[in-house]
């Protein structure tokens, strides 16, 4: 549900959304995979869809952390000439958090930001040192130039290649919050007259403990779409440019999945 995909000199990083049609007598439901820092484009995308649905399950640890952890991603973000989700997207009436309390899993989080900081000061070293690569190998490049080639070059495909990448079985910082947030939608499922429209709106690494909840009730994978979150530029020159070609990211076609209709 999340991939590196090439198109000549660009690699873009992509998610998927599924969309599962329900039993009898319940609401579809969208699974919203999401990556929590990219282009601005794909959160104003993200942010479009989402205001087509009745109810939207949102991803959102709690609490004393909550800021320190936003802030921490705004910096990797700058620094990648990209937005974070929550710079982007707003707050709606029916958006609905069931995520934990940051004090009830705190060493977790508190290891995720500390790993986090140690990220951002890492990457400025790097973007840094290739710069200075840059200033020796182009030298008609001038320095926000170069400063944007290295941001959006081989350290942003760094980036993306370790996103596709994401470990799917941590019980801490995953399957606690799968469960958290799947017993609402469960209860949400079991009113009548309920909702007619149900997205959940989690970070990619949720999806295959959602996922084979949802195959559980009953609901079937129908289609799917992969939507682009954010490009890494192999071609120097392309990056460093203050428009890259395909910097807007564009919605992908949704893909059928073939199989049986639900009954």
């Amino acid at each position: 549900r999340i991939q590196l995909r090439r198109q000549g000199s660009v690699e873009r990083l992509e998610v998927r959304w599924d969309h599962y049609a329900p039993p009898q007598g319940l609401p579809p439901v969208t699974l919203v995979n999401m990556v929590h820092l990219g282009d601005h484009r794909f959160f104003e995308e993200t942010q479009q869809f989402l205001d087509g649905y009745e109810l939207v399950f949102m991803e959102g640890v709690r609490g004393e952390h909550r800021s320190q952890i936003s802030a921490a991603y705004n910096d990797l973000a700058t620094h990648l000439r990209m937005s974070t989700q929550s710079e982007v997207m707003k707050r709606r009436p029916h958006f609905r958090f069931h995520d934990v309390e940051s004090s009830e899993m705190s060493s977790a989080i508190f290891g995720a930001f500390v790993r986090l900081r140690r990220g951002v000061s890492m990457l400025q070293r790097q973007i840094a040192e290739q710069a200075e690569d840059y200033a020796r190998d182009y030298p008609d490049l001038g320095p926000e130039e170069r400063q944007r080639a290295a941001a959006r070059g081989p350290i942003r495909r760094e980036l993306a290649e370790s996103l596709s990448d994401v470990d799917y079985d941590d019980p801490d910082l995953i399957g606690g919050r799968n469960e958290m947030v799947l017993s609402a939608v469960e209860a949400e499922l079991a009113k009548s007259g309920g909702h007619e429209t149900i997205a959940i709106c989690y970070g990619a690494s949720h999806a295959t403990g959602l996922a084979a909840r949802l195959e559980t009730w009953g609901y079937q994978l129908t289609s799917f779409e992969w939507r682009p979150v954010f490009s890494a530029y192999l071609d120097v020159r392309e990056a460093a440019a203050p428009s890259p070609a395909g910097e807007e990211p564009t919605s992908r076609p949704v893909t059928t999945v073939a199989g049986p209709s639900p009954e």
